[in-house]
């Protein structure tokens, strides 16, 4: 940036500390049209990487490998159901919440996909549990019904 345009900047006596962005001196311009009327500033603005990993990408990662532990449970326990139940609201609380960190956009960005991706993996796990009880238990009632059924041969008898 040319000082003898921008002498604030020089001095440092203008400061960019917001934790969203910080400012790239480099790649910053200032252009003056040759008859002095007119001045363009170009300023360049990178987005902090910290925020978003610390805010978004972290418990992203630790809530879909806790989310797989549902796995670990049970099957005769109501706490698979419960334990991914509130998992799933956690991690819609959580997209809720990245809304309003991620920058508006016409297309979906990878964080974003990121997330959603986290989501369908929950969901996955709450599936498959569903599966899992339905079946264990469909085996149950039919190993209950042969039982009756072999009690009641053997009183005929």
């Amino acid at each position: 940036v040319g000082s003898q345009f921008f002498p604030p900047l020089q001095n440092g006596l203008i400061e960019f500390s917001y934790s969203q962005f910080h400012w790239v001196e480099e790649l910053s311009t200032i252009e003056v049209d040759p008859a002095g009327n007119l001045v363009t500033y170009t300023l360049f603005f990178r987005r902090s990487t910290q925020q978003y990993i610390f805010s978004i990408i972290l418990p992203t990662i630790i809530l879909t490998f806790i989310s797989f532990g549902t796995f670990l449970l049970d099957v005769r326990t109501g706490e698979r159901l419960s334990y991914i139940m509130a998992l799933a609201l956690v991690i819609v609380a959580q997209q809720i919440i990245t809304a309003d960190l991620v920058p508006s956009s016409n297309e979906q960005l990878w964080i974003e996909k990121f997330v959603v991706w986290s989501f369908y993996f929950l969901v996955f796990s709450l599936v498959e549990s569903v599966l899992v009880g339905y079946i264990y238990y469909l085996q149950e009632d039919f190993a209950e019904i042969e039982q009756k059924q072999q009690q009641q041969q053997q009183q005929q008898k």
